[in-house]
C-alpha cells in the first residue's frame, strides 16, 4: 500500500483529471447502446404498470371508453378535453385502463435520476457526460444541442418500450404517452415537430405504446379547419361535457382552491361561482389569478370584477363595438358584426326582433334553455364567408361544440362537417353573462338593430337590381325569338306555328310573373326604406 501511495503522490492533479476523463470516456464508449439507461427506463415502466391502480366501471358507456387502451395502438389519439371538466378526471376515466409513461420525452436536457441504486448513480454520470458530448458536437448551439437531447431520449424510450413488449408475453401491459398538443406546437420548430409526429406514429405502428394528444376543440378547429396547419392522422376522441366529470361547480371550485392553497369564505366562493359558473377552464384561470394576486382586502371581488371586464372587453372587440365606429365600417365588417350578434342572441335564448316591442329589458328570458343544434346556428351565417366565420368563432373559444354521444370517435384530418355533425353549440357562462350585459344596453341594442335593418335593405336593393337585370335580359331574348319566328313564319307548318306560338306565350307568362314579383319586392323595399328602427 505504501508503494502505491508513493506512486500516487508523484502523479500531478492534471494527470488525475486526464486519467479520470479517459476512464469515463471509455465507459461512455462501452455504453454506446445506452444499455444502463434503457434498463433503468424499462424497470421504471414496469414498476409504473405494477403500481397503477386497476380501475373498473360498471357503466357500459365508460367501459366502451376504456377500450381505447385495451386495443392495439394504431394511430395517435387526439383527446378533446371538455372545457367545463377537470382534465385529470376525464383522462383518468377515459384512459383508466392504461398506464401513463411518466417521462419527459420532450425535455431540453438529460435529467439526473434520483440515487435509488448504483445503476441510477451510473446513469447520472453517463447523462452528464452525454450532455458534455452533445454540447461539443453541437458547437455550443442551443437549438442543435436540444435536438440531440430529444433524439437521444426518443431512442432510449423506444428501445425500452421494445423490451417491455418482448417481456409482456400475455399482452397485458398498456402504456401511453400523454402530451399537451398546443404547448408542444408552440414550443417546437416545424422540423422538431415533424420528427415528433413521426416518432409518435412509429410507436403506434409498431404497437409499442399509445400516444394521446390532449387538446381543446378550439385548437382542433384552428389547426385542421381554419389554419389547416396540421395534417398528421389521429383518432379524434371527444368525451361529452359532464359525462366523466359530473361534479357541480362548487365541488370543482373546492378542488381547485385546495390545489392553489386558497381558503376563501362562503361569500368569496359564491362570488367566484357567480362569475364563471360550472366551467373548469374559467374556474382554474380565476383561482390562478387570485393565487398570484397581491394581498388585498377585497382580492376575490377585485379579481372577479377584472375577469369579467376582460371578457366583456374582448367580446366588444370581437363584435367590433370597441371603437364606436361600426356605422362607418365597411359592409363586410358590418355583416360580420350582425351575424355574430345574432348567433350570441340565439345561444343565449333571447327574443327575436319581432318581440322587441317593449324594449329588451322587459323581454329578458331567464329560464333554462334547450340545447341549440349546429343547424340552428349555421343558418344565421351567409355564404362561404359565413361558414368561415362559424369556425373562427369556435377556434377563438367563443362557442363550444358539444357531442351528443357520451364519447364521439372520429378521424382527423376530415371534412369540416364531420366535426360538427350531431353536435350542440353552447357558450361558457362568463361569455353568456357578458353578452347579456351588452344586449341589455339600449344604445348598443338599437345600434345593432338599425344595422341589421340597413343590411336587410341593402340586400333587398341588390336583389331588386339583380331581378331587374334578369327581366331585361329575358325581355330581350323574347323579342329576339319573336322576330326570328316572324321572319321564318311562312316556312313553318301549321303544327310548327302552333308550337312556336305556345312557346312565345309561355315565355310571356314567365316574364309577366317575374315583373309581378319585382313589383312586390319594390313595394317591400319602399316600406323598409320608410321604416326607421
Amino acid at each position: 500500500m505504501s508503494a502505491i501511495r508513493s506512486i500516487l503522490s508523484r502523479v500531478k492533479p492534471t494527470h488525475y483529471a486526464l486519467c479520470t476523463g479517459a476512464v469515463l470516456t471509455a465507459a461512455l464508449i462501452t455504453e454506446s447502446e445506452h444499455a444502463s439507461e434503457i434498463a433503468m427506463v424499462k424497470s421504471s415502466l414496469l414498476a409504473s404498470h405494477d403500481a397503477s391502480p386497476k380501475t373498473s366501471f360498471d357503466d357500459d358507456t365508460e367501459t366502451d371508453a376504456l377500450r381505447l387502451m385495451q386495443t392495439q395502438p394504431s394511430f395517435p389519439h387526439l383527446l378533446v378535453l371538455p372545457p367545463q371538466d377537470d382534465p385529470t378526471c376525464v383522462m383518468n376515466r377515459v384512459l383508466g385502463d392504461g398506464t401513463r409513461i411518466d417521462l419527459d420525452v420532450h425535455g431540453t436536457m438529460l435529467p439526473i435520476p434520483p440515487l435509488h441504486s448504483l445503476r441510477h448513480a451510473w446513469v447520472g454520470i453517463l447523462r452528464c457526460l452525454r450532455s458534455i458530448q452533445y454540447t461539443v458536437e453541437s458547437g455550443f448551439n442551443d437549438a442543435s444541442y436540444q435536438s440531440k437531447i430529444r433524439a437521444h431520449q426518443r431512442t432510449v424510450v423506444t428501445t425500452a418500450l421494445q423490451q417491455v413488449r418482448e417481456f409482456d408475453v400475455a399482452d397485458s401491459i398498456s402504456l401511453y404517452i400523454a402530451a399537451d398538443r398546443a404547448a408542444l406546437v408552440r414550443a417546437l420548430d416545424p422540423t422538431e415537430l415533424s420528427q415528433l409526429h413521426l416518432w409518435f406514429q412509429g410507436l403506434c405502428n409498431n404497437h409499442l405504446a399509445h400516444v394521446v394528444w390532449t387538446t381543446s376543440m378550439a385548437d382542433v378547429v384552428g389547426e385542421f379547419v381554419v389554419d389547416q396547419s396540421q395534417h398528421d392522422v389521429c383518432l379524434l376522441v371527444r368525451p361529452q361535457g359532464g359525462r366523466f366529470d359530473n361534479r357541480d361547480a362548487a365541488a370543482k371550485l373546492s378542488a381547485l382552491m385546495a390545489t392553489y392553497g386558497l381558503d376563501g369564505s362562503d361569500d368569496d366562493r359564491q362570488r367566484i361561482l357567480d362569475t364563471v359558473g360550472n366551467s373548469w377552464v374559467d374556474l382554474d384561470a380565476l383561482c390562478a389569478a387570485i393565487a398570484n394576486g397581491a394581498y388585498a382586502t377585497d382580492l376575490v371581488q377585485q379579481t372577479c370584477d377584472g375577469y369579467q371586464r376582460d371578457v366583456a372587453q374582448s367580446l366588444r372587440t370581437f363584435l367590433h363595438l370597441d371603437n364606436n365606429a361600426l356605422d362607418q365600417a365597411d359592409k363586410a365588417t358590418q355583416v360580420d358584426a350582425v351575424e355574430k350578434w345574432q348567433v350570441f342572441q340565439r345561444l343565449c335564448g333571447l327574443g327575436s326582433d319581432l318581440q322587441m316591442l317593449a324594449g329588451p329589458q322587459a323581454l329578458m328570458k331567464r329560464d333554462k334553455r334547450v340545447a341549440v343544434n349546429v343547424g340552428a346556428v349555421l343558418e344565421l351565417f351567409s355564404g362561404a364567408a359565413g361558414d368561415r366565420r362559424f369556425w373562427e368563432m369556435i377556434a377563438a373559444g367563443w362557442m363550444q361544440l358539444q357531442p351528443q354521444s357520451d364519447v364521439d370517435i372520429g378521424v382527423v384530418p376530415c371534412a369540416p362537417v364531420e366535426l360538427c355533425r350531431e353536435c350542440h353549440v353552447a357558450l361558457r357562462p362568463v361569455v353568456e353573462a357578458a353578452f347579456r350585459c351588452l344586449w341589455m344596453d339600449d344604445v348598443i341594442w338599437k345600434q345593432m338593430h338599425a344595422l341589421q335593418h340597413k343590411i336587410d335593405v341593402d340586400s333587398l336593393r341588390a336583389q331588386l337590381t339583380e331581378y331587374e337585370a334578369d327581366i331585361a335580359i329575358a325581355a330581350a331574348d323574347l323579342n329576339s325569338k319573336r322576330r326570328a319566328v316572324e321572319q321564318a313564319w311562312d316556312a313553318f307548318t301549321d303544327a310548327e306555328k302552333s308550337q312556336h306560338q305556345a312557346n312565345l306565350h309561355l315565355d310571356e307568362l314567365n316574364l309577366h310573373l317575374q315583373r309581378d314579383h319585382v313589383q312586390r319586392l319594390r313595394l317591400v323595399y319602399q316600406t323598409q326604406t320608410e321604416y326607421k328602427p
